[in-house]
């Protein structure tokens, strides 16, 4: 994949290749290990997700900045999630969801195919 699109807060931004730099600055921030006490854990995460968020965007689009980042209006936790997660996939940190069945919501055995 060359590049992507990614939509944060209302506004589509177009994402070429990382650069050497970009994927060296990612890849230190992804093998943090998250730490012991879940408020500080939680904090690092936030700030992880906005550097991935920046990092990305800062090739393509200088006039990001970081404060820019963090005033983004994404809505949900969920959302956030999910563009981090976008990022990560394309910049090879993280493989693709795979796609799970659907279960039967009343816990019936499909139909045989014909």
């Amino acid at each position: 994949m060359d590049s992507i699109n990614i939509k944060i807060a209302g506004k589509d931004y177009a994402i070429q290749s990382l650069t050497v730099g970009q994927l060296e600055q990612m890849h230190v921030g992804v093998l943090a290990q998250p730490n012991a006490d879940p408020q500080v854990a939680v904090k690092e995460w936030w700030q992880q997700t906005r550097l991935i968020i920046l990092l990305a965007l800062a090739e393509d689009h200088p006039e990001v900045t970081a404060e820019t980042v963090a005033k983004m209006r994404l809505g949900n936790l969920r959302s956030a999630k999910k563009v981090r997660d976008q990022i990560l996939i394309f910049a090879g940190f993280q493989d693709e969801p795979k796609d799970e069945p659907e279960e039967n919501p009343k816990g019936e055995a499909p139909a045989a195919a014909a």
